[in-house]
């Protein structure tokens, strides 16, 4: 900042391109005006100092006038009134000009306090060179687009139409009723889309919003970020509220904050914890470190390094957890795997391998229209037909233990031994299942107790190794079901898993 002291006794002073290079970016220039008389101060023109200077000049008695006059090229506008001079008196009076540009011309924005000062404050504004448009002068704002506003700041754009950037810094709103309300290098470029403040953030999707923050990017039709640092809403209707360096990329997906959170599919959903993953349709992941749910309307609910890859799959918590079957679940514990069909799977640790030393249990069932002593195979789907019970890998062993419960749903023709609909058979059982390259066998079978109503004496579930090495479980009819007669069977399976 340069200080002169002017007197009458030098007066007229020609101020120079050279008396505002003092400073970088913008030079300050005070001229301090005493001992009386008149003092006529001619200013450079605008063009000569890059458009760019502010000019103070200040009585410091009361017998001091000064006369300011512009460069025959430029102009002074104050409170809306335009000339090429400018007048102040008194003691303390003072003015203020800022150089600035407006359309093709340039102008002395003023401000004066104290005697001689006349006029308001430097908030003028003026036409912008959109139709309709309106515009701070001063500091480079330009409206150019129909009936586009700029209410102040510092180098600012509105340059589509009904745009507006409110004030701030180098902010730009270039979509169509685009909306800029502050902050610096901010740029709202979709139509109708929302930009409130903070710093180096782009609304650039139709109906797009970024409410602050740093470096965030909203991108897509209707998608918001509620702010933080380089978040990213990409995804049609996706929402990123905070956080640093989340991305709600799928349809509808919604990242509430947390670190490095992805939600890559539609409806997907990420609360918060860090590297969280949610790729499947409607998948969730809740929070946690380093969570997946891949699949269709797969759960992780937190937890460390989990995976929810198949249909419907559930990780409570816990750490390195698998839920790979359709419909399984892994409440919580330690390199558990849940690799069937509504398996539910618990571990507290391993020996070599996720899984090989785990606790399990999954509901077989079935429903058949049989004949006497006829058999239907049973599975975890109900079909007898897919998802069957087969373990995982070559090598495993389990302790089986399962509880059943047999009921006559439909009475046919030619039943005996007072058969009839309601009746029931149940009981457990417990035996040995293994796996042992690849070749499976059962072993052990015993029936720990059997209790049965009226005509379902004979009836029963069967073990046996299927067609596919897998555990497979059989419904026998009583040998009272004459023809046609209805039951359903459910089973409760324990396993007790080692592998190796």
């Amino acid at each position: 900042m340069a200080i002169k002291q002017i007197t009458s006794g030098n007066s007229p002073i020609t101020l120079s391109a050279n008396d505002f290079s003092q400073l970088v970016n913008i030079p300050y220039l005070i001229l301090a005006a005493s001992g009386g008389g008149t003092i006529e101060v001619n200013l450079p023109s605008i063009n000569s100092i890059n458009k760019f200077g502010q000019l103070y000049v200040i009585c410091e008695d009361g017998s001091t006038t000064v006369n300011i006059n512009t460069n025959i090229e430029d102009v002074i506008s104050e409170g809306g009134v335009i000339s090429n001079t400018k007048t102040i008196n008194g003691d303390k009076a003072f003015v203020q000009l800022n150089a600035t540009t407006y359309g093709a011309g340039n102008l002395w924005l003023g401000s004066t306090n104290g005697g001689g000062g006349g006029g308001g404050g430097g908030a003028v504004i003026l036409l912008g060179n959109g139709v309709g448009s309106s515009v701070r002068c001063g500091q480079g704002n330009n409206a150019s687009g129909a009936c586009s506003t700029v209410s102040g700041g510092y180098c600012n754009t509105a340059s589509c139409n009904y745009s507006t950037v409110s004030g701030g810094y180098c902010n730009t709103a270039l979509g169509n009723n685009s909306t800029v309300g502050g902050g610096k290098r901010n740029t709202a470029s979709g139509d109708s889309s929302t930009l409130s403040g903070g710093y180096c953030n782009t609304s650039s999707g139709y109906y797009s919003t970024v409410g602050g923050g740093c470096c965030n990017t909203s991108s897509c039709n209707n998608s918001t970020v509620g702010g933080g640092y380089l978040n990213t809403s990409s995804g049609a209707y996706s929402t990123v509220s905070g956080g640093n360096n989340n991305t709600a990329s799928g349809y509808n997906s919604t990242v509430s904050g947390g670190i490095c959170n992805t939600s890559s599919n539609q409806y997907s959903t990420v609360s918060g914890g860090t590297l969280n993953t949610a790729s499947g349709y409607c998948s969730t992941v809740s929070g946690g470190y380093c969570n997946t749910a891949s699949c269709y309307a797969s759960t992780v609910s937190g937890g460390t390094c989990n995976t929810s890859s198949c249909n419907n799959s559930t990780v409570g918590g816990g750490c390195c957890n698998t839920a790979s079957g359709r419909y399984s679940t892994i409440s919580g514990g330690y390199n558990a795997t849940a690799y069937l069909y509504g398996q539910q799977a618990n571990a507290n640790g391993f020996f070599s391998a996720a899984s090989d030393s785990q606790v399990s249990t999954l509901i077989s069932r079935r429903e058949a229209t049989l004949n006497n002593s006829d058999t239907a195979p049973m599975s975890l789907d109900g079909t007898g037909v897919t998802n069957l019970i087969i373990p995982q890998g070559n090598n495993r062993a389990w302790q089986v233990s399962v509880e059943w419960v047999i009921i006559c749903t439909v009475l046919g023709t030619g039943t005996s031994g007072s058969l009839a609909v309601g009746r029931i058979h149940a009981g457990l059982d417990a035996f040995y299942f293994k796996r042992v390259n690849g070749v499976s066998s059962i072993s052990a079978i015993t029936n720990a107790h059997s209790k049965n109503d009226a005509g379902m004496a004979s009836s029963r579930v069967n073990y046996s190794v299927g067609g596919s090495n897998d555990l497979l479980l059989t419904l026998e009819a009583p040998t009272t079901a004459g023809t046609a007669s209805s039951f359903r069977a459910n089973a409760v399976i324990r396993l007790t898993e080692l592998a190796w």
